[in-house]
This record gives C-alpha cells, structure tokens and sequence, in this order.
C-alpha cells in the first residue's frame, strides 16, 4: 500500500512532468542529442551491450520494460535524436531498433529475436556520456540465432506469465551497498567511524541472505576502499540487481538528542532532516577525482529521475516500510519513518532501492550500539528479515513462493 505522502508525490510528479513535456522541455539546440546506437557483443559471450552515445550528460532515464512480443522499449529523458545520427545494423539478439522523439524525451524501442530469453538493464558509462543498454542472455550461456531459432518457446501457463518470464523475475541478486570507506570515514563521533559501522553490518546482512536465501549478493564495496557514488549504481546494474540496500549511520548537524533509525526512498526531500542526510550523504563527492557526473543534479532532474523510476517506487517504500517495521520489532529500535530525499546513490540504481540510516553516531547512545557485536547483529537481522519479507511478497505474486 502506497502511503498517502508518495501517492501526492506521484501526482505531484505527473503534473511537473506533463509540463515540463509540454513546454520548457521541447527539444531545443542546448537539448542533449543522441548521435550514434552501436552494438557489440560482450567480451565474456554472455550478451550484448546496446551504446547511446550522447553529445552532453544524460539527467535521466527509466529501466527497459518489456512491451510484449519479445520488445522492449526505455524513455531517456529531455533529448533528442540527432539528424546526423549513426546507426549499427541489428546484431546477436537484436533484431530490429528505432528512435522516436516524443514532447522532448526520447523513446527507444527493440526487438529481440523470437523465442530469446534476456535481462536488460541500463545505465551509465563511466567515462563518456553515453548511456549503455546490457542484455544478458537468461541462461548465462551464449547463444547464436541457430541455437535461438532451434529452442521450443517457452510454455505459457493459463493463470500467469511463463515460467521462463517468471524466473527472470525471480529476486535471486541483491545489491548491499556499505555506505562511505577509504579515504572517506563518513561521520565520526564518540569513537565511532560511520564507514566502518556500515561495511560490518553490510557484511552480516550479506551473510544472512546467502545462507538462508541462497541468494546471489553483490556488494559495492567489502573492504575499506572507497567507491564512487556513481560506481556504486554501476556495479548493481551491471551485476542484474532486483534490490538495492544502502546503509548508512545518521548525524545530527547540532546537538545529540537525535536518535533512531529513518528509511529513504528516492524523491525531492519534504523536511530539513531529509535535506540534512541528504547534503550530507552527498558530499561524498568531494572526495571524487571527476565530480561532473553530479552537475547536471538538481530538484528538477532529481524529479525526473523520480518520475523514471516510479515503476519501482511502489516496491521501494515496500521495502522501507518492512525495514522500519523490523528495526522497531526485531532490533527494539525508535524509527523515525520512511522519508524521500535525493540522494545520489540511489539516483545511479535501476531497480527497487532503498537508504538506510542506521541510527545517529551523534548521540552516544546509538553510537555504542551500533558499534558493539550485538548492536550489528540485531541490525543487520532486522534488514534480512525485511529483505526475506519483501521477497516472499514479492515472488509470491508471481507465484514464485517456496519454502524458504
């Protein structure tokens, strides 16, 4: 159930972005223009990666859905296609693209081959402009059309989606992102290093989910190294994550009377403590060699990229209400509800994602728990089972439910 607050948001969001599409957002020569799709095939045989490549920064984007009759089809936002544009011919899975501008965003759409099984994702390249499109083959092996044309489809259940569709859909790889590291320590108080909170209860959770899940995780980070805040949505796309948990430790900017535990969803944030975290948690970039991936970043574009990931924000406060639930139950700690904000880190992950701050290494009392073995323990116990929570909900309406 979408909370009265997100469910205003949303409309909210309709009505800036039917505005903004219908006027200040009309292309223009200062618009971002795609000039070139090209399409090469992944080093490891695994896929293909589909290249927009793009003359300025991309602000937003929504994840490829699935359109019926093996197509695909993703918006890229405020740009428009190039009349000089480049196209590769249609390869490996592909079998037919297009590009169509429509009130100033750019629709593109593709078609697989009949019968093909695969996992999109999109995201940023790191070093260009370019916003890059990767197709994983469903089965991990690699394929070639004589082997596509020669499998029999998929058999289609009267009651649901095939068991192919389902499967891919399956939660099996979960994304845990330990907030901060290396040359940046986080908040620091009472003895206590924020990053080093996070990487232990991050590494907990971890270990939970593998061991009674049996799901696949990834984390951004499993050392004390410090990784980009865009890096760290790169590598969950890239890696196919279904859900992405960023933890972090909260600060009061004044005092120590702040304590409890607060659950973060991507959107424009509705109170000072939101943007408190929220600058906070961003200036990470500070530490960043290359910070012009960040420029581009403001309330109007942090709406944008909020309307693009709307298809997952139903699941996202899901799963931040199940964490705050856990956080009062399971580790008795005060919780200070679920919040928007825009936070960066989320801004890079294409899937259901969620922030949370574990408590306030300001007071001392948080900071002792959250410092101590059986502070972690409760913690990191409570996010698993949210997680486990969301994801029997979550596969149960696909009819995915076993007896994990």
């Amino acid at each position: 159930m979408i909370s009265p607050a997100i469910r205003y948001s949303c409309k909210i969001l309709g009505v800036l972005f039917l505005t903004m599409g219908s006027s200040s957002y009309a292309a223009s020569p200062d618009q971002t223009g795609i000039t070139r799709v090209s399409i090469t095939e992944r080093s490891d045989k695994t896929g293909y990666v589909l290249r927009l490549h793009s003359d300025k920064y991309i602000q937003a984007f929504s994840p490829p859905r699935e359109a019926g009759d093996d197509r695909y089809e993703l918006t890229v936002f405020n740009t428009d296609v190039s009349t000089s544009i480049r196209k590769d011919d249609p390869s490996g899975p592909i079998s037919t693209y297009n590009l169509t501008t429509r009130d100033g965003h750019t629709v593109f759409r593709f078609t697989v081959l009949p019968g093909m099984k695969i996992d999109a994702s999109a995201y940023r390249d790191r070093d260009t402009n370019d916003l890059l499109v990767g197709l994983i083959y469903s089965s991990g092996d690699s394929q070639t059309t004589e082997t596509i044309a020669a499998r029999p489809l998929q058999p289609v259940e009267n009651d649901g989606p095939s068991v192919g569709a389902r499967n891919r859909w399956r939660l099996d790889t979960i994304v845990i992102d330990a907030g901060h590291g290396g040359k940046d320590p986080g908040t620091s108080k009472h003895g206590v290093r924020e990053k080093d909170v996070t990487l232990a209860v991050a590494k907990k959770v971890g270990a939970y989910l593998e061991e009674y899940l049996k799901v696949n995780v990834i984390y951004t980070r499993d050392d004390d190294r410090f990784i980009d805040l865009k890096k760290r949505g790169e590598i969950a796309n890239k890696a196919g994550g279904k859900l992405f948990v960023s933890i972090h430790a909260d600060a009061q900017a004044r005092g120590s009377s702040a304590n409890g535990a607060t659950m973060y969803i991507l959107g424009t944030h509705k109170t000072k403590a939101a943007r408190e975290a929220m600058e906070r948690e961003n200036s990470v970039v500070s530490f960043e060699a290359d910070q012009s991936a960040y420029s581009g970043i403001n309330n109007q574009s942090i709406i944008m990229q909020t309307l693009a990931q709307s298809s997952y924000m139903r699941q996202s406060e899901q799963l931040a209400s199940l964490l705050e639930k856990q956080f009062a139950q399971r580790a008795n700690r005060k919780t200070r509800g679920v919040k928007q904000a825009g936070f960066w880190v989320l801004w890079h992950a294409s899937m259901p994602a969620v922030l949370i701050e574990l408590g306030f290494v300001t007071n001392r009392g948080d900071a002792r728990y959250m410092d101590s073995e059986l502070g972690q323990t409760y913690l990191a116990s409570a996010i698993y089972r949210a997680i486990r929570d969301y994801k029997f909900e979550y596969e149960k309406e696909l009819s995915l439910t076993t007896s994990q």
